[in-house]
Parts: structure tokens; C-alpha cells; sequence
């Protein structure tokens, strides 16, 4: 049952990154925007459907906070990674600090 969860979430910010890809992908050519636009939103569809598969497996609070919080940093980690878009010191520091927050919100989960 734990190694499942880590699948779902594995999926998940997986598919997430490459939502975020494929829109950033499809702003960058006229000639891109639609079929990058389909294809995100799809994956973003087939995320909301892990997010209910990860709600039956473990606390919905916390699979919320985990699923959107680390697919919302694996997503900007990503983009910042292929599109070399270059982060600031804050930047960096929010990124900490988001994943301290995932933790906290990992670690205080009640059975």
C-alpha cells in the first residue's frame, strides 16, 4: 500500500511536468499553441484521475498538499531545467522551502 502511493505520486508530478512542458512547448510557435494546448490538457485531465486514485490510498488533505504542492515544484524545477529560464536566490529559497513544506505536511499525517 506505501509503494503504491509513491507510484500514484511518482505518476503524477511526472505527468504534471510534462503538462507544464507542453504549454510552455506550445507558447513559443503560433504553429504549436493548439496541439500543445490539446495534449497538456489532456495529461492535466488524466492527473485529476491519479489525485482520486491517491485520495482512496491515503488521507485526502494530505495527497492534495503532496499531489499539487510537488507537482507545482517538479513543474517550475523542470521548466527552469529545459527552457533555462535561470532562477534568482528567492526563487531558489521558495523552492526549499515548499519542499520543507511537503515534508511537514508528509510527516504530520494521522492514520
Amino acid at each position: 500500500m506505501i509503494a503504491e502511493k509513491y507510484l500514484w505520486l511518482a505518476v503524477f508530478y511526472l505527468m504534471q511536468i510534462g503538462a507544464y512542458l507542453l504549454f510552455r512547448f506550445g507558447a513559443t510557435s503560433q504553429s504549436r499553441w493548439l496541439p500543445c494546448f490539446i495534449a497538456g490538457n489532456v495529461l492535466g485531465i488524466l492527473c485529476m484521475w491519479i489525485l482520486m486514485k491517491l485520495y482512496c490510498v491515503m488521507n485526502a488533505n494530505v495527497a492534495m498538499g503532496l499531489a499539487i504542492g510537488g507537482g507545482f515544484l517538479c513543474g517550475q524545477i523542470a521548466l527552469a531545467l529545459v527552457f533555462r529560464t535561470g532562477l534568482s536566490g528567492l526563487q531558489y529559497f521558495g523552492i526549499v522551502l515548499t519542499t520543507v513544506g511537503l515534508f511537514i505536511m508528509a510527516g504530520g499525517t494521522r492514520s
